[in-house]
């Protein structure tokens, strides 16, 4: 739809036939999908691209019926999009490169049923927390329980003397010394109080 990047001037795509028009792959996509549009009476959404002036561009298009044996097709740039896309997705492996190879142990864990547990504490709503935890030492093994792991890195592994992460399934109740869950307990205030926390490193068993 953007005459910018249109993939051929439409004079040069009157009563031509698509595979003279498109590269053989592009073409048998094309008939494919209007194929599917006569037959299901309905419209197909798709993705393709091309190259263009050196330049890869992406489109999403729709095809659809018009009558028992035409289809009509939109396209639109979609390019923008895509390289965002791929942007996103290469940031993210860089970031979990860094988390595998860091050489320090590293851990990611989930804590919202934690969180939801905490919620329904008679003194989670009174600001007494940290009086009920020091009087309730069961609801903090309880929420070191209630932590799920999500992922551990190799330094970890190693720290552990674990195979995989499998092995770790108990998390933080398998791994803290006694001394350790004050600090746990005090990340418990924090998180029903929504306040960040950056717990110390903790010695663990092994």
């Amino acid at each position: 739809t953007n005459p910018r990047t249109s993939f051929r001037p439409v004079p040069q795509l009157l009563g031509r036939r698509l595979h003279d028009s498109f590269p053989s792959a592009l073409a048998d996509q094309f008939v494919s999908h209007i194929r599917q549009a006569l037959t299901t009476r309905q419209q197909v959404p798709f993705e393709y691209s091309e190259v263009i002036d050196q330049e890869t561009v992406w489109f999403e298009a729709d095809m659809s019926p018009v009558g028992s044996n035409v289809a009509f097709m939109v396209a639109r740039d979609n390019t923008a999009r895509k390289q965002a896309e791929w942007a996103e997705h290469e940031s993210a492996s860089h970031l979990r490169a860094l988390f595998e190879n860091a050489p320090i142990s590293i851990w990611e864990e989930d804590f919202s049923a934690v969180k939801a547990y905490l919620d329904r504490l008679p003194g989670a709503l009174d600001g007494r927390l940290s009086e009920y935890l020091d009087d309730h030492p069961e609801v903090v093994a309880a929420c070191m329980r209630l932590v799920k792991l999500v992922a551990v890195n190799h330094a970890t592994l190693e720290l552990m003397d674990a195979p995989d992460q499998t092995h770790l399934r108990g998390g933080l109740a398998m791994t803290l010394l006694p001394e350790s869950r004050a600090v746990f307990q005090q990340e418990l205030i924090a998180i029903l109080h929504g306040a960040r926390f950056r717990r110390p490193h903790f010695e663990e068993n092994s």
